[in-house]
């Protein structure tokens, strides 16, 4: 692309231009987003299930073999200080 080309393309006040056509349109960046579905495993590939699944008081479900690793690797490392 030429600088000739290049310059036909910019328009005065691009941005907020941009900006304005975006809030304008159907489907503007403001728009909300549908529901995304409620994860069936943790990030680690844990299956939340009920036997596996410890319920925070905030809501947040915690998966109960990750809180297990974590926890040996943390006494892994307070045993290897000693």
């Amino acid at each position: 692309m030429t600088a000739r080309n290049r310059a036909a393309l910019l328009e005065f006040n691009a941005g907020t231009e941009r900006a304005r056509r975006a809030y304008n349109s159907e489907q503007h960046r403001f728009a909300p987003k549908p529901p995304k579905p409620e994860p069936t495993c943790c990030n680690f590939g844990h299956d939340y299930t009920p036997a596996n699944t410890y319920m925070h008081s905030s809501g947040r479900r915690i998966c109960r073999e990750c809180g297990r690793l974590r926890a040996q690797a943390a006494r892994d490392r307070k045993k290897a200080l000693r």
